[in-house]
């Protein structure tokens, strides 16, 4: 399993009703959208042996 798996295990719209309910929803456009900090995190937490860099890559790359 890859980080970019996170997507699917978690759904956006997942994330996005936690975001909102606990009112740290992005309002406006920020270099990090709040559902991208919160898989960063989730894959740093779940992924420890890899890179940041690797880890952000692949999120990446699995997209929205």
């Amino acid at each position: 399993m890859t980080p970019s798996v996170l997507g699917t295990m978690i759904p956006p719209r997942f994330i996005d009703a936690v975001l909102t309910e606990t009112g740290h929803h992005s309002v406006r456009r920020r270099p990090l959208l709040a559902w991208l900090v919160v898989y960063c995190l989730l894959a740093l937490a779940l992924y420890a042996q890899a890179s940041d860099g690797e880890m952000l890559r692949d999120l990446l790359e699995g997209g929205r």
